[in-house]
């Protein structure tokens, strides 16, 4: 069995998860047990405009590897968050969402590319049509994930 069937499988049964706050452009979802935390952000896309939404988590407060030995629990737990909460955080103006890895953490890197296909499913299920764009423009040391709005 691959990983991210492993991981599928897994969120449905994610550690208990809640939204902890909310405004237009943030939303920030909290899963205790694990010290986890998810943030959607509204921002600037490539064009300039208020219409891109980053997905960012941290355990701990860290945003790097851990090797606390909860990869599996933190992951399931972080893909049922983007299920329960994207579709709603996502607005009519959005045209990007996208999300990046650490050049300096090749094994998170590679691991996020390998949550592509989860995170089309997820958008597959959703208002509007999603398609990934392969990596977005890189900026610094980041190695960014994207995905455009194909209809309004």
């Amino acid at each position: 069995m691959h990983i991210f069937e492993i991981l599928n499988e897994l969120a449905d049964s994610p550690e208990r998860f809640e939204l902890v706050s909310q405004d237009d452009d943030v939303w920030e979802v909290s899963a205790d047990s694990l010290g986890l935390y998810l943030y959607f952000t509204r921002g600037l896309g490539p064009d300039s405009k208020h219409d891109q939404v980053y997905i960012e988590f941290a355990v701990n407060g860290r945003y790097d590897l851990t090797k606390g030995g909860n990869a599996i629990k933190v992951l399931s737990t972080v893909i049922a968050m983007i299920k329960s909460y994207l579709p709603k955080f996502v607005k009519k103006q959005d045209n990007y969402i996208s999300f990046g890895a650490d050049k300096a953490e090749p094994s998170r890197v590679s691991l996020y590319k390998r949550a592509v296909p989860i995170l089309s499913r997820i958008l597959s299920t959703m208002d509007y049509n999603w398609k990934y764009q392969n990596a977005g423009p890189s900026s610094g040391s980041l190695e960014t994930y994207t995905w455009t709005r194909t209809t309004q």
